[in-house]
């Protein structure tokens, strides 16, 4: 690995933001030397190089603000043979379909307004879609399957997944850069083996997985780093809620509690406790480490809020510190 002295980066709140690319370096068992590109997501700096890597087709592991994902952007219309995501990286079949990373705003064509509950038609507006994470959080909507770009085998539902993060303005700021380059989003999931659990930090996937994985040192192209995101030590993958019936229902429990959910959004939830899926995890859930959650998320985008503050009136960040 490169040294840690040739690493540039800046200091904010007390946490060390990478600047440049600062390549990853293994040792493949096979090929020899391989030479990964990391980025920080908040070295707005690197956000052209990304869309551009993006948009080239190349695959990206990526912070998703508590644990490692992969993805890739996927447009419409494109007819996929091999999948190296599920085939290489996750190892997986392709009856569990990848989620969408894309803001709430560009998904308006793709969901099938017909089949949203009466009591839901008012997600067709995007404000109201928005208004509805409470944080990082999976939607999963009724689609059209004509108008959505290829994450996997179509259920017979025809859901899909749509991830985003309200608040986080570096991803907000990349979704700027990929408007108009690509007719697709970002699409993917946590970044494991099938049944094993994603990385929650960035030294955990460099020192640990990546050097285990041939398959990942063979197709991930280049790495997203979220220090801000890190540094708040979420360490949960996210909540998913299906909004395919009224009251919404939450399949999957993470990142953001029930409770949070409820008090942010007014939304009334149903949850069978008996059957609900619980998201990849460091800790254990109850209503401590729940808490503790919505409360790591809240000061993660907080932090993000004071950061771009900074940067909105011209300040300068720390450099250095050696």
């Amino acid at each position: 690995m490169r040294e840690r002295e040739l690493k540039e980066y800046v200091v904010f709140e007390g946490v060390e933001i990478q600047q440049g690319n600062v390549p990853w370096v293994f040792d493949h068992p096979e090929t020899g030397r391989v030479s990964i590109d990391s980025y920080s997501i908040w070295d707005y700096g690197n956000h052209a190089e990304i869309a551009r890597r993006l948009a080239s087709g190349q695959r990206c592991a990526i912070y998703m603000m508590g644990n490692f994902g992969v993805g890739e952007i996927r447009e419409l219309g494109e007819k996929q043979g091999e999948d190296v995501i599920f085939d290489k990286v996750k190892q997986r079949d392709r009856m569990q379909t990848l989620v969408a990373f894309v803001h709430p705003a560009e998904i308006g064509e793709m969901i099938d307004v017909e089949r949203l509950p009466q009591g839901l038609k008012d997600l067709n507006d995007p404000v109201k879609r928005l208004s509805l994470f409470a944080g990082p959080m999976h939607m999963i909507l009724p689609i059209k399957p004509e108008k959505t770009p290829d994450m996997g085998k179509v259920r017979e539902t025809k859901e899909a997944a749509f991830f985003w993060i309200p608040g986080h303005k570096a991803y907000e700021k990349l979704a700027e850069h990929l408007k108009g380059r690509v007719n697709g989003f970002i699409a993917g999931g946590s970044l494991n083996i099938h049944g094993q659990e994603p990385c929650f930090t960035t030294s955990e996937l460099r020192d640990r997985e990546m050097v285990k994985h041939k398959e990942w040192l063979e197709n991930i192209d280049f790495v997203i780093l979220d220090e801000i995101s890190e540094s708040s030590n979420i360490a949960r993958s996210h909540t998913q809620v299906s909004f395919m019936q009224d009251p919404p229902k939450v399949v999957r429990l993470g990142s953001v509690s029930v409770q949070k959910i409820k008090r942010d959004t007014g939304l009334n939830l149903e949850i069978d406790l008996e059957n609900v899926r619980l998201a990849s995890s460091a800790t254990s859930y109850n209503l401590t480490h729940n808490q503790d959650s919505d409360r790591n998320v809240e000061i993660a985008l907080a932090r993000m809020a004071r950061f771009q503050a900074v940067l909105d009136r011209g300040g300068k960040l720390p450099g250095p510190v050696m």
